[in-house]
């Protein structure tokens, strides 16, 4: 019988594809960027797509939903990680979990609570005085931030914000598949969400303007 051989990067990506990592070593390439981050944010989103799926599907998500709150929970939970608020007191698992559960039930509550203003009296909503001078400002600020953080991130988080597929960012980027267009929206808005929290003012307007 004829012997078979094996490309070896091929075998080589077939152990990537399937490797385990321990949260040390989650860690350990999270603080350390790159392709060991990449590496990571691609295991962290396949390991943990089952459980936060689940979750989303049966309190009132779908399965897009749930894409995005996945990614969302791993942006935070790195930039936990990157600034030690990370303490190892659970599995890197259960934390990315307990992050998905509290960001979904807060839009939840912020779903519900537009519902019921929407139901309200809109001449009562009329009569609040507005602050279209704090909103120009805050245009601004966001504006300034994503000149800031790359043309390439300005664009695909642009995108990303109107409900563009990774698939169809991969296609206008001309990246070579969709997870590398999520790996870079996730390395960008970890980059956006960093900078904002280095400026106090523009966070209590942002704030001030989601609450």
């Amino acid at each position: 019988m004829k012997k078979r051989y094996f490309n070896p990067t091929f075998i080589g990506w077939m152990k990537q594809l399937f490797k385990s990592y321990s949260d040390h070593e989650i860690i350990l390439r999270i603080k350390k960027g790159g392709m060991e981050e990449d590496r990571a944010i691609a295991y962290l989103l396949k390991a943990n797509e089952k459980s936060v799926y689940s979750f989303v599907l049966k309190n009132s998500g779908n399965r897009d939903a749930a894409s995005t709150l996945l990614v969302e929970g791993v942006t935070e939970l790195i930039l936990n990680i990157r600034s030690d608020k990370f303490e190892g007191q659970s599995s890197i698992s259960t934390y990315l979990y307990s992050i998905c559960r509290s960001l979904w039930l807060r839009k939840l509550k912020q779903d519900k609570r537009s519902v019921e203003l929407s139901d309200q009296k809109m001449n009562s909503l009329a009569d609040e005085p507005s602050n279209p001078i704090d909103l120009d400002k805050l245009r601004l600020d966001l504006n300034d931030l994503l000149k800031n953080i790359g043309e390439q991130c300005k664009t695909v988080l642009e995108m990303w914000s109107v409900h563009y597929s990774m698939s169809e960012i991969a296609e206008s980027m001309r990246y070579k598949n969709a997870q590398i267009a999520m790996n870079k929206k996730n390395r960008c808005l970890t980059q956006l969400k960093a900078m904002v929290s280095t400026n106090p003012a523009l966070r209590e307007r942002l704030k001030n303007y989601l609450s």
